[in-house]
This record gives structure tokens, sequence and C-alpha cells, in this order.
């Protein structure tokens, strides 16, 4: 068993180590920050459990599992870099989103597709598998649906200002 103290201490005395071993691992300055951390944030709740004399071995495996941790973490997400740059949505915008969004998704895929990303029907009709006059029909329907969502935006607004 191990006094808070102790711990501190032994904490201390390993902690360039620790940075060390997980640089090793893992490759950004920042993930490493966050595997000593987490290791430390572990052997902290079981510091208890731990022989002294087995500290060094037994906090060092505990930061080399977080970095796999982190690092299988790392392999499933898209760096940073790697993303598109979105544009923060102006309001007019975000009202437009939120109508679309309340647009049957078939119709939304087929207005989206062809009035923001340039799509031909024919296009839209290989990709989704249907026929392009189910496209075409899909797109009529679409547009009158947002024109009716947005129009629905607008009477909400006025009616809450004029309250």
């Amino acid at each position: 068993m191990m006094t808070d103290a102790e711990f501190v201490r032994e904490v201390q005395a390993y902690e360039k180590t620790l940075y060390r071993v997980s640089r090793t691992i893992l490759s950004s300055d920042a993930d490493c920050c966050d595997a000593v951390q987490e290791a430390l944030t572990r052997a902290w709740k079981h510091r208890n459990d731990v022989n002294p004399r087995f500290f060094k071995t037994w906090l060092l495996r505990i930061l080399i599992n977080e970095c796999h941790n982190i690092g299988r973490r790392l392999k499933r997400m898209i760096p940073v870099e790697e993303m598109p740059e979105w544009p923060a949505p102006q309001a007019e915008e975000t009202g437009v989103m939120e109508a679309l969004q309340r647009i049957k998704e078939p119709w939304r895929i087929v207005l989206i597709m062809h009035e923001l990303e340039g799509f031909t029907y024919a296009e839209i009709a290989s990709v989704t598998r249907v026929p392009e006059n189910t496209v075409k029909y899909r797109a009529v329907q679409a547009r009158r649906a947002l024109r009716r969502e947005i129009e629905r935006q607008e009477n909400e607004l006025r009616g809450g200002a004029t309250r």
C-alpha cells in the first residue's frame, strides 16, 4: 500500500520517463500529454492496489496501454488537416438547413445533390438506383416542401415578433 505523498513523490521522479515512453508510441505532444495524464489518473485511482516495489513498471504498463488506446482512437479519426473547411453558416443558411432537415430524406438527397452539388438527374438516378423520372419528381416535391417549410419558419418569426 502506498500513501498519497509516496505516490506524488514517485510520479515526480518518473515524470520525464513517462513522457519519453509515450513519445515512442505517439507522435503528437498533445497526445503524449493526454496519455500521461490519463495514465496518472488511472494509477491514482488504484494506488492502494500496487506494491511500491513495482510502482515504476506498473505505472509504465498503464501508460503503454493508454498510449495504445489513444493510438486506436486516432486511427479511426480523420486528421484535421484532411477535413474540409466549412464556413460558419449564416443565419439564413441555418434556417434553410433546418427546413431541409424537415423534408423527407429521399427528396432532400435529390435536392442537395442537384441544387448544391451540381449532379445531373441521370447521375442522381444512378447513385440512388431509382429511375430518372422518379428523381425529377422528387426534385419537384423537394422544392415545394422546402418552400412550405421556409414559409412556415417565416410565419413563426413574424408571429413571434408581434407578440
